[in-house]
Formats: C-alpha cells, structure tokens, sequence
C-alpha cells in the first residue's frame, strides 16, 4: 500500500485514516482477525458465541466492551443494560 502524503508542517504523520483490508472487515466472530474479533446479535446469540469460543480452555473470565468511542450516552446505557442483566446470567457458567 503507498503513503499517505504528510500533514503540511507535522512532518511524515498522515492527513487521514490509514488503508483498511475490506477482507478483514468482513471477517467476523472470535475466530477473526483484528477488527473483525466483534460479536453482534442478541445477547443468546453472544452467549453461545463465547460458549463456542471457550470451551475445553481454562477461562476464568470475560471481559466485554458496552461502547466504542463516539457512541451516544443512551445507546451506551442500553448496552450495559444487556450485558448486565441478559447477557451475564446466560454466561454464568463460563
């Protein structure tokens, strides 16, 4: 892939997001690479996801993210919401 041409008077730093690999974008689940590691559904759909994932190994815990940056406040809430009370029951046993 070529260079970004540099920020006038910031020497070699890009004027704009890096290059993205569409392929990687499209790659979804845990078994992605990079970006794509992003589990969406509802939260059973995530349970049996991570149940998939972590079975047979020695996990003693999950960590999940209920915002990336820029989200609003509400979408935020709600997605703790999920986690908390529908999400953390089904994955009890993990």
């Amino acid at each position: 892939m070529g260079q970004l041409p540099p920020v006038h008077g910031r020497g070699d730093r890009p004027t704009g997001p890096r290059p993205i690999d569409p392929e990687k974008w499209r790659e979804t689940g845990l078994r992605a690479a990079g970006v794509g590691q992003f589990l969406h559904g509802t939260p059973q759909d995530i349970a049996d996801a991570v149940k998939a994932y972590v079975t047979g190994l020695p996990v003693e815990g999950v960590f999940l993210w209920a915002s990336l940056a820029g989200m609003p406040e509400e979408m935020v809430a709600r997605q703790v919401q999920l986690i908390a009370g529908k999400l953390r029951p089904l994955l009890a046993d993990v």
